[in-house]
Order: C-alpha cells, then sequence, then structure tokens
C-alpha cells in the first residue's frame, strides 16, 4: 500500500490517504487518485468572495468559507448564510454555488439597487447590510 500527504484544497488541512492510481493530463501534470475514504465525506465548504453581476463582479468585501452540510441520504447539500439571511439546499455542490450566486444577484438588484423610497424599514436595514458586505466593481 502505498500512502501520499496531501493537503485538502478546501480547508487546508493535511491527510494521509492511499493511492490507488497514478494517471497524466495532456499538460504532463502527475495526478494522484485517492481512495473517497481519504476526503472527509460531510466536510464540504463554499467559497464566498465573487459573483459575477452583468458585465461587473460583486465582490464580499471579506471572503469568507461558509461550511456546506450534506444531507444523510448523500443527496442534498445546504448552506446558510446568516449575515444575508439565506439558507439554500441542491442536489450538489457545483448547483449550490450556482444557486448561492443567483440569490445574491436577486438580492443585490432587489436591495442595493432598488428604490430605497419603497423599501420597509426591514429592507432598509437588509439594503444597509448587503450594502456594507458586498461591493459591485
Amino acid at each position: 500500500m502505498t500512502t501520499r500527504r496531501v493537503e485538502n484544497s478546501v480547508n487546508g488541512e493535511f491527510l494521509e490517504a492511499e493511492v490507488v492510481g497514478v494517471a497524466k493530463e495532456e499538460n504532463e501534470a502527475v495526478i494522484l487518485q485517492l481512495e473517497d475514504s481519504a476526503v472527509p465525506q460531510d466536510s464540504h465548504e463554499l467559497e464566498v468572495h465573487k459573483v459575477p453581476f452583468e458585465d461587473k463582479t460583486l465582490i464580499r468585501r471579506e471572503r469568507i468559507i461558509l461550511p456546506v452540510t450534506k444531507s444523510e441520504c448523500g443527496n442534498c447539500f445546504t448552506v446558510e448564510a446568516e449575515d444575508l439571511d439565506m439558507l439554500l439546499s441542491e442536489a450538489s455542490l457545483e448547483e449550490l454555488k450556482s444557486a448561492f450566486d443567483s440569490v445574491l444577484r436577486i438580492m443585490w438588484r432587489r436591495y442595493a439597487m432598488g428604490d430605497p423610497q419603497k423599501m420597509t424599514r426591514g429592507a432598509l436595514e437588509f439594503r444597509k447590510q448587503l450594502i456594507a458586505t458586498y461591493r459591485l466593481v
């Protein structure tokens, strides 16, 4: 059994993993194929920093990584962004990231770009929080 000490690209932690195969890509980089059990199955994260918005980008003022939970049956990923009062669930991590980006774009249009004269007190507070958290560049 051949093992390697590898870094988990999600959280930066190192783990010992058994090498089950080696593949070469077109650019000749060697890729170690590790046993699935080497990566914690319930440890997923969503990095929240840049979100495309029309021809610009919404950038979070402070980069954060949100923990993602996986349902017991394994077919649902959930993330909660408390500062944006957002709770999302999707079938895959890719869909979860896409949903997060879509909801953030909708919130930015409605609250940050919306008419403050037509907003409730709660909407104005949320608008303030959103603008304090993200900037459009």
